[in-house]
């Protein structure tokens, strides 16, 4: 009876050995929380089959040559996944530590932003935000391009956030809303910390609509003119924005937040807002004096989407606030 007992206790160790190895490979989260948690329930279970395995032998010895290559197989495939996860969690609380202290303690010490105004057009295509961050430690990792949301879903900062960063800016008009952001492609480098705090950063963010862009003369937009009948710009904002450290999500949507709705100037003039959105549709750079053109490297969403080309002529830089 024992001996079953041991052969089926044996298997359940080897379906749950082969689900922590399935949970090794294939699970991400950027969720540092979440990663813990599973990581400490998980060790939990192993440790669990380990003293499971040791006290049926204790009860009953192992008696001929087959019982003993099982138990130490038993022991093999309990003790060696509980190891790991002991391992793992010690590693994940130590992230979790420098997380906390990251978070308590990274603030946004100044902030500036100025008008993108390129040729042609007599009013600005986006805006350029300056962040001085003063930060207690250096975490390997990089800041994604923060998405500023206007309108309907700018009134409060979502409770899942993790699916509002991808969502939010999905498209040019989502629920009501409207988002400034970094064009997607071509594909960019982030921004990592230096060593040696404070950092500054600086984000070029456009409407949304603004997909592609090479530079100013080879732009490609993801709508003909998403947004000719919106009133909405102008409301609520709310920045979504985070740190990517050890595969794991450090948000600083609510710091940055903050800091755009109490300083921010240019995103509280409602009429300037407006006019670049409209800056953001076909006929605005039509009217700046592009053509359109076919650029190769560009990823099309959708069939509406156009690409605009302009002979290079001169850079023309963020003009300051005056």
């Amino acid at each position: 009876m024992f001996y079953l007992l041991k052969i089926f206790v044996f298997l359940v160790s080897v379906v749950a050995a082969a689900g922590g190895a399935y949970h090794l490979i294939f699970f991400k989260s950027e969720n540092i929380y979440t990663s813990f948690w599973y990581g400490v329930a998980i060790m939990l279970v192993f440790s669990g089959l380990v003293y499971l395995w040791f006290s049926l032998y204790r009860k009953h010895k192992a008696n001929n040559s087959w019982d003993v290559r099982l138990r130490f197989l038993g022991y093999f495939v309990t003790g060696l996944p509980a190891l790991i996860y002991i391992l793992i969690v010690v590693q994940q609380t130590y992230h979790l530590v420098q997380a906390k202290i990251f978070i308590s303690q990274t603030v946004i010490s100044e902030y500036q932003e100025q008008p993108i105004i390129w040729q042609g057009f007599d009013s600005p295509v986006g805006i350029r935000i300056s962040l001085t961050l003063d930060y207690p430690l250096v975490l390997p990792g990089y800041m994604r391009y923060p998405k500023l949301v206007m309108g309907k879903m700018g009134s409060e900062i979502p409770a899942d956030l993790d699916s509002a960063y991808w969502k939010y800016c999905s498209e040019p008009v989502v629920d009501e809303s409207s988002c400034l952001t970094t064009p997607i492609w071509p594909v960019k480098d982030f921004p990592v910390l230096p060593e040696d705090s404070p950092a500054v950063l600086s984000f070029d963010l456009f409407p949304s609509n603004l997909y592609y862009m090479e530079n100013e003369n080879r732009v490609c937009l993801k709508k003909r003119n998403p947004y000719s009948e919106v009133s909405f710009v102008g409301l609520d904002k709310i920045v979504l924005w985070h740190f990517l450290g050890n595969e794991h999500k450090l948000e600083l949507t609510d710091m940055i937040t903050t800091t755009v709705r109490e300083k921010s100037i240019l995103l509280k003039d409602i009429d300037l807002v407006q006019k670049m959105y409209r800056n953001a549709e076909s006929g605005a750079f039509l009217a700046a004096g592009y053509q359109g053109c076919e650029i190769k490297r560009a990823i099309p969403f959708a069939s509406e989407s156009e690409c605009f080309c302009k002979e290079s002529t001169e850079n023309n830089k963020p003009k300051a606030l005056e």
